[in-house]
């Protein structure tokens, strides 16, 4: 027969077991609750950056109404201020620029562009331009403001808001960029522009002739 076991080591096989089933209670619980909590972590991340992509959407608004407000400020003066001399620069595009166009596509007169070399050069008088932060904080590009009406940018199919990325697969991340793309592309005769139009990508394209 075996022999039975001493009452003191009854109770401490009981005490153990006890403390082992506490042990897995409470292990179980843990889990639960730190399963928990990351589905709430991983809820307000989606919170977090949906908050970010309505900020994002917000300050584009902002931005483009306030280009538009400029713009209505450049008309109201306009209308109201005297005539400007004949040796004044026009902000208005040569008439004939663009001799044809099929939804994004342009073809731009050369010989207009040759002859009306003055209003290209005083261009930053019909637009205004700064620069824009992708997600992650970095330039990606340069946003149009104030867009005038019959403008150069206007007729070759710019809108205010408009965010310019890539010229001829040539990032604009810098002013110093801009200026590397407006050399290497100089006595091009074709351009691809890369533009994102409220949110929406999209590619302007331009043969001179």
């Amino acid at each position: 027969m075996t022999p039975e076991s001493p009452p003191s080591q009854l109770g401490e096989r009981l005490f153990l077991g006890f403390v082992v089933v506490l042990l897995v209670v409470v292990a179980a619980v843990e889990v639960v609750a730190l399963f928990s909590i990351h589905q709430r972590l991983g809820t307000i991340g989606d919170e977090l950056r949906a908050t970010r992509a309505e900020l994002a959407i917000l300050g584009e608004q902002i931005e483009t109404a306030r280009g538009q407000l400029a713009e209505a400020r450049e008309r109201a003066q306009t209308q109201t201020s005297p005539p400007r001399s004949s040796t004044s620069r026009s902000t208005v595009a040569p008439e004939g620029l663009v001799t044809s166009q099929e939804g994004d596509r342009f073809i731009v007169d050369t010989t207009v562009l040759g002859d009306h070399a003055d209003a290209f050069e005083d261009m930053t008088r019909q637009v205004r331009v700064i620069p824009h932060q992708a997600e992650d904080g970095s330039i990606d590009g340069f946003r149009l403001l104030a867009v005038r009406s019959g403008s150069v940018f206007d007729v070759l199919g710019f809108q205010n808001g408009d965010v310019v990325h890539r010229v001829n697969g040539h990032d604009l991340s810098s002013t110093e960029s801009a200026l590397r793309v407006f050399q290497a592309l100089e006595g091009a005769t074709s351009f691809q522009v890369e533009i994102t139009r409220r949110r929406a990508e999209m590619e302007l394209a331009y043969e001179i002739r």
